[in-house]
C-alpha cells in the first residue's frame, strides 16, 4: 500500500508514524513523507492513502486534487492538531465535521488530561482491540484536542471519556475520510508511547485503503478469509465452473470476516459488495513435490527389505544363493547328458560297416 504523510514541517512531527508504518519488513506499506506546503498536484492522486498530519492547509489546486482523489477510492486520514487552520478544513468540500476550537484540558476542563476509553467495538478499525488489555486504547493521555461537530451523515467511532468526539469517519454515500482530533506526535497526547498505537495506525491504513489480506493463491484445505470492505456487501465466491455462492448469511461489514475452503483446485473470483478479486487453488503440495531429493534417500525408496522381499515374491541376499543353487545342478544333468549323448554318435560313427555282395 502506498502511503503519503504531509505534515507542517515541524522537526520529528511524522517520526512516530513513519515508525508505525515501517516497524516490520512484511508490513505492506510503502511511506514517503513530505511537506504539505510542498506538495504539488501530480504528487498527490497515485496513493492508497494520504495522511494530512496536521497540516495548516493546502493550496487550492491540491484541495481540489484532494477531492478528486478520495472519490477515485483513495483513502485520506486528516489530523487536526496544533498545526491545523480549523475554519479552512471545515470549507474542504466533503469535511465530515465542524471543528469547534482546539482545547487544552488542564486549562477548560478542570484536569490534567482525557482518555480515549469509547469506541464502536464492531468498527473494522477497533476489532483487534477487543479482548486484549494490553492493547487498549484507553491508557494514553490527551493533553489536548480538536472539538469536532460531526455533520449529518458522519459516524463517530471513537470518544475521550468526556463525551468529545476523537475520532470521526465520512457518511457512508461518501465513505473515505476520517478525521482524528488530537495529533499523532507527543506534542498533544502520549499515544505514540503506548503498546496499542502501532496497531491502532495499521488498522486506520489498512481501513481507508480497503485492504484485504487475502493471498493472490492458497492450497486445497485451507481456509480463505473473506473480508469486509469499507462499504461492506454480501459475500460471494465464483468457483471455476462459473457457479456463484454465497458465504455466510446476510451482509459482511466493513472489517466483519468470513471463510470458505475451496473443493477444487483453479481460479476462484472473491465478490464482497462492488469489490472483487481473482486467486489461485493449488492441488495439495505433497501431489507435486518438486523439492530435490538426497541420492541416499532415493536408492533406499526403491530398495526392498528382507521382509518386503519375502512379502511381495522377490528374493534377499540369501535366498537369491540358495536359489541359484539348485538350478545349478539342473545345469549339470543337462551337461552330462549332452556329453553322454556326444560320445554315443561319436562310437556309432567309428565301427566299420559290412559290405553284402549281389551275385
Amino acid at each position: 500500500l502506498n502511503v503519503l504523510i504531509l505534515d507542517a514541517g515541524r522537526p520529528k512531527q511524522s517520526f512516530h508514524l513513519k515508525a508505525a508504518l515501517t516497524a516490520g519488513e512484511d508490513l505492506p506499506f510503502g511511506v514517503k513523507v513530505g511537506n504539505a506546503s510542498a506538495v504539488t498536484v501530480e504528487e498527490l492522486g497515485s496513493q492508497d492513502i494520504v495522511i494530512f498530519n496536521d497540516v495548516p492547509r493546502l493550496s487550492d489546486a491540491v484541495r481540489t486534487r484532494m477531492v478528486d482523489a478520495r472519490k477515485s477510492g483513495q483513502g485520506q486520514l486528516v489530523v487536526l492538531g496544533k498545526e491545523a487552520d480549523l475554519g479552512w478544513w471545515e470549507a474542504v468540500n466533503g469535511f465530515p465535521v465542524k471543528p469547534a476550537r482546539k482545547v487544552n484540558v488542564a486549562t477548560e476542563r478542570g484536569k490534567t488530561v482525557v482518555y480515549l476509553t469509547s469506541y464502536d467495538k464492531n468498527h473494522g478499525i477497533f476489532k483487534p482491540f477487543q479482548g486484549t488489555t494490553r492493547l487498549g486504547l484507553n491508557t494514553a493521555q490527551f493533553f489536548s484536542y480538536t472539538e469536532l461537530q460531526p455533520k449529518p451523515g458522519a459516524q463517530v467511532v471513537a470518544n475521550f471519556d468526556n463525551g468529545a468526539p476523537a475520532l470521526v469517519e465520512s457518511p457512508v454515500e461518501d465513505r473515505g475520510m476520517m478525521v482524528f482530533a488530537s495529533s499523532l506526535d507527543t506534542l498533544w497526547n502520549d499515544l505514540p508511547f503506548k503498546p496499542s498505537f502501532v496497531l491502532f495506525v495499521h488498522q486506520t491504513a489498512r481501513y481507508l485503503a480497503r485492504y484485504n489480506a487475502v493471498k493472490a493463491w492458497y492450497t486445497m484445505g485451507e481456509g480463505i478469509p473473506i473480508v469486509g470492505t469499507l462499504d461492506g456487501g454480501v459475500p460471494r465466491v465464483v468457483n471455476p465452473s462459473g457457479t456463484q455462492e454465497s458465504v455466510g448469511e446476510g451482509e459482511l461489514k466493513s472489517g466483519e470476516q468470513r471463510f470458505f475452503s475451496p473443493e477444487a483446485p483453479g481460479f476462484y473470483e472473491l465478490r464482497v459488495g462492488r469489490d472483487s478479486r481473482i486467486l489461485a487453488i493449488n492441488p495439495p503440495a505433497n501431489e507435486g513435490n518438486l523439492e530435490m531429493m538426497v541420492p541416499e534417500d532415493l536408492i533406499a525408496s526403491v530398495q526392498s527389505t528382507e521382509a518386503e522381499a519375502r512379502t511381495t515374491g522377490t528374493f534377499a541376499t540369501d535366498d537369491k544363493l540358495e536359489y541359484a543353487r539348485r538350478q545349478m545342478g539342473w545345469w549339470y544333468l543337462l551337461m552330462i547328458a549332452l556329453i553322454a549323448g556326444i560320445v554315443e554318435l561319436y562310437i556309432a560313427n567309428s565301427r566299420p560297416q559290412s559290405v553284402r555282395r549281389v551275385g
